[in-house]
């Protein structure tokens, strides 16, 4: 008679932890792979975006004579916005109609005339108006933190998809605004280490809208409180597109630009103009001013 003996379970041999250890990391390895060519992607759609909305603004230019925002007939194509022009009051409703810029070539954001300061927001409308971008905006602030000019809120008031486009890092957006020769620009002025021949254009801002944690920095950034992507990033689309320094070319360091005072995570050294990025940092505490000589 036959005789069944119960098996015994055994551990795995040498060959088989071997092949176990392997094959884990393998898939760690893909999981990490396949993030870095997502971040990767995400940082080449802000290159990409940042091309085109000058393109756009470009062709805007060169189509009406005014750059959008700043077009002093603008409600005579579209129409006169139900917020009210020129200041118009906080709004989330997209919509066609617009107001009418003063023509003189600079988009406000708080320097200049009060009575325009709405410009950088009127812009991404007329622009999607125009049909030269997708989307529809408020061309409006939108209701953050109480302002109630955009003026006083000016980059405060941005909200993405609904006044200003966003972008395929959550969160993150655009906006455009005029630097004055010596806006913030002599040196010394909010730290500022750049010299003043950086002024004079609109510059194409890429940063993260103000939140509750940062509700006075808006889309300027600053390196302390508010941003979209890290120093490492930052250092990544400079050196994809430009120089590779903070503080010269088209791409440039909004820390840097805008508020030295902060503490740093984006760039080096706060008060120099031939500083570093902080190309180690992780940290998504940074913005970036595209200047394209719009």
């Amino acid at each position: 008679m036959l005789q069944h003996h119960p098996s015994h379970p055994h551990g795995f041999t040498l060959l088989e932890m071997t092949i176990l250890i392997t094959v884990i990391g393998f898939v760690i390895g893909g999981i990490q792979a396949g993030k870095h060519l997502i971040r990767v992607a995400k940082l080449q759609a802000v290159m990409s975006d940042a091309e085109a909305y000058a393109k756009a603004i470009q062709q805007f230019k060169d189509k009406y004579n005014y750059l959008p925002g700043d077009m002093p007939t603008a409600q005579t194509f579209w129409g006169t916005s139900s917020n009210g022009c020129p200041n118009s009051n906080t709004s989330t409703t997209l919509q066609i109609a617009t107001c009418s810029g003063d023509g003189n070539g600079q988009i406000y954001f708080n320097t200049g005339d009060i009575t325009y300061s709405c410009e950088e927001y009127w812009l991404w409308q007329q622009l999607a108006d125009a049909g030269m971008i997708s989307g529809t905006y408020s061309g409006a602030m939108a209701p953050i933190n109480g302002y109630t000019t955009c003026k006083l809120g000016n980059t405060q008031t941005a909200a993405v998809n609904i006044n200003v486009p966003g972008s395929k890092i959550a969160g993150a957006g655009y906006m455009v605004a005029y630097w004055g020769q010596g806006a913030f620009g002599a040196a010394g002025t909010f730290g500022n280490p750049l010299p003043n021949q950086l002024g004079g254009y609109n510059f194409i801002i890429f940063s993260m809208p103000a939140t509750a944690a940062a509700p006075t920095i808006g889309m300027w950034g600053r390196g302390d409180s508010s941003g979209a992507i890290s120093g490492m990033d930052s250092f990544a689309i400079d050196e994809k597109i430009d120089d590779g320094l903070p503080g010269s070319g088209v791409v440039l360091s909004s820390e840097l630009v805008m508020q030295a005072g902060a503490n740093s995570h984006c760039v080096m050294a706060l008060a120099s103009a031939t500083t570093t990025y902080a190309a180690t940092n992780t940290v998504a505490l940074c913005s970036l001013v595209f200047n394209y000589g719009l």
